[in-house]
């Protein structure tokens, strides 16, 4: 298996103190107090220089500096525990030098987003932390977050920290969902074929199934949203263009805008083009502070708290009555759509990808 190094190191200072190459597939972070309120350069030049036989992968410094000690590919000695380290990414936080061992707002920060660089490009999908010594030890339950009071009779990472893995978990794993705001991956083509294998007759309002998907990647693209996500959302929206709920085909609203439920239909628009532009545009007002560029046609877009939801799945609860499952089929939609296209420009369809959501 290759391995990288974080492009968020700003220093690279190795350490002898490693061993090369790890042996275990990495799936866990480990999470460690300096000790010191140093920058990451200080910690990277301990753990180079230092007689004791120690190293972390990653420093994170008080200023919110993030270093490389010892390389991804290798383990390093940080945690009193081979197993451990073989298969975690060890992070050294500089931290206070008494109890509750407190970070920076600034070093807090820089972990959770180099957290959420490892979790990516390692494949993790998700950290999971529990308050069990025996469930995180012991990998149960998903669990992939431990900390060195695990292997030793230490205070590490301190009751600061130890005490945020829940809140560090849920921040990364808000980062690692899929993004609203961005450039459209999956072409029309490829929407379309997606489409047509789910409904074979989709109610189009008389355009084809291409140009449908076209307009969504182009009104996207005018305010920097994903139109092909939101095209897999209006999929689910409309039960794959059947349109069997309280929404009906002609009021143009394939995000069911204002359908809250109890024979509600929401919101109705001239055409398909308003309509894909009001979902555009109520799927940004969640994603980002940033203002519209063409006029608004969202009727609900000022009753949103702009920037709140920055990916896909952080809409679960928000979005009219959408349930959770759907919102992360819309974003696994997506993502399965961009690793294989071939798979449904081949027009075969995959029973697995919204297994279970009625239609």
């Amino acid at each position: 298996m290759s391995y990288t190094n974080s492009p968020l190191a700003g220093y690279t200072k190795l350490s002898k103190n490693r061993t090369s190459p790890r042996n275990h597939a990495i799936d866990t972070i480990t999470i460690h107090c300096v000790v010191g309120q140093w920058t990451a350069k200080q910690t990277c030049d301990y753990f180079a220089g230092t007689g004791r036989q120690a190293s972390c992968n990653y420093a994170v410094g008080k200023d919110g500096s993030i270093g490389l000690c010892v390389e991804e590919k290798d383990r390093s000695w940080c945690s009193s525990s081979a197993e451990n380290d073989n298969r975690a990414i060890t992070i050294e936080v500089a931290s206070d030098t008494t109890h509750p061992y407190a970070v920076t707002d600034a070093a807090y920060k820089a972990l959770i987003e180099l957290a959420a660089d490892i979790c990516r490009r390692n494949g993790i999908e998700k950290l999971v932390w529990s308050t069990d010594k025996n469930v995180r030890v012991k990998h149960l339950n998903g669990a992939n977050m431990t900390v060195h009071r695990d292997f030793a009779n230490k205070a590490c990472p301190g009751d600061y920290l130890y005490n945020r893995h829940g809140d560090i978990a849920a921040k990364v794993n808000a980062k690692l969902g899929t993004a609203i705001m961005g450039k459209a991956q999956i072409p029309a083509s490829i929407l379309a074929t997606f489409l047509i294998s789910k409904n074979s007759a989709p109610k189009l309002n008389g355009v084809d199934a291409e140009q449908l998907a076209q307009l969504y990647i182009s009104e996207g693209e005018a305010e920097g949203v994903r139109g092909d996500l939101a095209f897999c959302q209006s999929c689910l929206e409309t039960g794959y263009w059947k349109f069997k709920g309280d929404v009906k085909l002609s009021q143009n609203n394939f995000s069911g805008i204002g359908a809250t439920g109890s024979g509600t239909q929401g919101a109705s628009f001239p055409d398909a083009k308003t309509g894909i532009r009001a979902q555009i545009q109520h799927l940004k007002a969640y994603a980002t502070k940033e203002t519209l560029r063409n006029e608004c046609v969202d009727p609900r877009y000022n009753l949103v708290a702009k920037g709140c939801a920055p990916t896909i799945e952080g809409l679960s609860g928000r979005w009219a009555d959408t349930k959770p499952r759907g919102l992360c089929c819309a974003g696994r939609d997506s993502r399965r759509l961009q690793g294989d296209p071939e798979h449904y420009r081949r027009g075969k369809r995959d029973q697995q990808v919204l297994a279970g959501d009625a239609e």
